[in-house]
């Protein structure tokens, strides 16, 4: 479980220089990235599934709903027309597993990710609310030239980081792997035959 500390010494590294001193972990970090997004694009598929139309209309009814509590709504009314009560009653237990991961993967994604000395084997979050307009100022001026190194002496002394480690990363990528093995058993289950080409449906 990543454990929150105090920075007492030492300088950070901050930004891409971050996760350029600790390659393994910022691979792990991407992992989680990539696998969330394929956890939505499988409900995304089942959903085009389900509306038995033109994929690129049904992707794009599917992604108007941006909320996700209103996406899951319109995916159950959806469904409740083809599947039966326990596929139903499955797909909402997948969906009430969603959220842990989701915030992890939000966590991940969205974070300002720091690397200090303290914890060398570790990659660090910044807390949001120490995150002031200067240091924002600061890290963009670094970022414009990526060939700068960001590298604060004692910005952050004395405030609060949590760090993660390589475990950290993989109980995440642990718990999507496990979503993404029910959302495949979900597909399979759906009951629904494959569609025709339009160009093969007979007509009507």
């Amino acid at each position: 479980m990543p454990q929150p500390f105090i920075h007492r010494l030492g300088k950070l590294k901050v930004g891409p220089p971050a996760l350029e001193a600790q390659p393994e972990l910022a691979k792990l970090m991407a992992l989680v990235i990539v696998s969330w997004t394929a956890l939505e694009t499988s409900q995304a598929m089942m959903f085009c599934t389900l509306m038995d139309g033109e994929d690129d209309v049904s992707l794009d009814i599917y992604h108007a709903f941006i909320d996700p509590k209103l996406r899951q709504e319109v995916f159950l009314t959806v469904a409740k027309r083809h599947c039966s009560a326990a596929w139903i009653d499955g797909y909402n237990k997948f969906c009430s597993h969603l959220k842990p991961s989701s915030k992890a993967r939000n966590k991940v994604a969205h974070s300002t990710w720091c690397y200090t000395d303290e914890h060398p084997d570790c990659l660090c979050v910044i807390e949001e609310k120490d995150i002031s307009a200067g240091f924002v100022r600061t890290l963009q001026t670094a970022l414009a030239d990526y060939s700068s190194r960001v590298e604060l002496d004692d910005t952050f002394i004395g405030k609060k980081l949590t760090r993660y480690n390589a475990k950290d990363f993989s109980d995440i990528l642990q718990a999507m792997y496990k979503l993404g093995q029910v959302s495949l058993g979900l597909a399979v289950r759906m009951g629904i035959p494959d569609k025709q080409p339009s160009h093969e449906r007979s007509p009507t």
